[in-house]
């Protein structure tokens, strides 16, 4: 195993309200991402989102449409992200792996949908 520190940094929620305000001042991303500390692209992906309203986190609404559509057969995270359009593909793959962990899509009958949030 290396011991080498990974090198990805992630954007805090601290710097996303940060980058929201910032943005709503119009501020150039290349200033936000020099005063932040953070890469342009990735500031440029958030203000993305942002203006898109894509967040992070996913409400019950949109669980229960999930695992609807999982149950229906529909497995693909980019098909499925047809359906939640607030929600990047990668999140719903993210999602899915969830509920299998969780055992919500492998015994569908046997567990209600807000079970999940029980935990």
């Amino acid at each position: 195993m290396s011991n080498r520190a990974p090198t990805k940094k992630f954007i805090t929620s601290e710097d996303t309200e940060l980058i929201r305000e910032h943005h709503a001042e119009e501020i150039d991303p290349e200033q936000i991402a020099r005063r932040l500390g953070i890469s342009v692209r990735n500031v440029k992906h958030t203000i993305r989102d942002i203006d898109m309203g894509i967040t992070n986190h996913f409400t019950i609404e949109e669980d229960t449409i999930l695992l609807q559509k999982l149950r229906e057969g529909i497995e693909k995270p980019s098909i499925l992200a047809r359906f939640l359009p607030h929600k990047h593909d990668w999140m719903i793959r993210n999602r899915i792996k969830l509920f299998k962990r969780h055992g919500l899509i492998d015994q569908p009958d046997e567990m209600d949908d807000t079970d999940f949030y029980e935990f």
